[in-house]
């Protein structure tokens, strides 16, 4: 019996030393790179890394990250069980439309994430993202999201399933976006649209989907182009 609680003390040790290292590692890359946003994985130290007013990312792990600028961006591939469920790639038809940064779908929505009906309903045992990126030395990075000790998997519904699946989605959002932003730069510069893109811009605020700072912002950008 004290075998077991002394293994089961150790398991919990270590788990809390993972979480603080990866953290206080987490906080260190910020504050190198001075990045808007990051994640490390707590599975293998994978890491992605974004600085949007100066259009980069950087992918890797830990101590050996590189980066890359948002137009040497490729694609982005959600992977789960080692499946594909969703590829976006550089110069696809489905990406939506730019306005002063923020990505808009159809309707002027900002968007970016999976729904739920291209997830699986089975038992999970790897959450992943694959970048792909202009580069000959390493032309893809995996990031992973969760996985699972059980060779069954979990329940897909699962709070660290939950968790690691927002994970996923934010940060394969912000590929997208940061793909959609290149492809719509000359968009954001013909002549005449600012009106249209203000209106929009405005209406979004209107509904919520933006804040009073980040009105201001875009539109600042907006009338700097115009």
């Amino acid at each position: 019996m004290y075998t077991v609680l002394f293994i089961i003390a150790i398991v919990v040790i270590f788990n809390v030393w993972k979480v603080f290292n990866v953290e206080n590692t987490r906080q260190n890359i910020l504050a190198q790179y001075k990045l808007d946003e990051m994640y490390i994985s707590q599975e293998d130290s994978s890491l992605f890394g974004i600085k949007f007013d100066e259009g980069k990312i950087i992918l890797g792990n830990v101590g050996r990250e590189k980066i890359y600028s948002f137009a040497q961006i490729a694609a982005v591939e959600v992977v789960e069980n080692g499946a594909t469920l969703n590829k976006t790639n550089r110069g696809s038809q489905l990406l939506g439309t730019v306005v002063g940064g923020l990505v808009l779908g159809p309707l002027g929505a900002v968007i970016g994430g999976l729904s739920a009906s291209s997830r699986s309903l089975g038992r999970i045992q790897q959450l992943a993202l694959k970048i792909f990126v202009d580069d000959r030395q390493i032309p893809v990075f995996t990031i992973l999201f969760f996985q699972s000790s059980n060779r069954k998997g979990e329940n897909p519904g699962a709070d660290r399933v939950s968790r690691a699946r927002e994970q996923l989605d934010r940060i394969h959002a912000q590929i997208v976006n940061a793909m959609r932003q290149v492809q719509q730069r000359p968009v954001l510069n013909s002549p005449g649209s600012g009106a249209s893109d203000l209106k929009i811009l405005w209406e979004m605020k209107q509904a919520g989907a933006l804040t009073e700072e980040e009105f201001a912002v875009q539109k600042s950008r907006l009338l700097e182009i115009g």
